[in-house]
């Protein structure tokens, strides 16, 4: 949920409501993080135009590869913002995603090792 002053979807216009639009081409809605930078509509288009950027970069990856990268960095980065977009894109329609407990950060873990405990 959003504590500070946004431009809701419905209020929208000109450059904010284009971007609106395309993310909800894509997502079913803008995210929350239009919202957030709602109040300066460049920075709106300036971070979607990143976004499509560094994914239509040249790469030896398949398309297919690249969305199953960005889905597992995401899972294992806890950041379930980024998981339903990668998967509307990668199976055409959202599925429900399954609620992860918070995980703690674990400085002295190896990169790969089990995660010990329930966290």
């Amino acid at each position: 949920m959003v504590w500070i002053k946004t431009i809701p979807e419905a209020e929208a216009s000109g450059l904010l409501a284009h971007a609106y639009r395309r993310q909800a081409a894509t997502l079913g809605h803008p995210s929350d993080f239009s919202l957030l930078g709602s109040l300066d509509p460049n920075l709106v288009a300036a971070r979607l135009e990143l976004y499509r950027a560094s994914e239509r970069c040249p790469s030896t990856l398949t398309q297919r590869q690249r969305l199953i990268i960005a889905y597992v960095t995401s899972v294992l980065n806890n950041a379930p913002h980024c998981q339903p977009g990668t998967r509307r894109r990668r199976g055409g329609q959202l599925r429900p995603q399954a609620h992860h407990r918070p995980r703690r950060h674990d400085p002295d873990r190896r990169p790969g090792a089990p995660r010990g405990g329930t966290g």
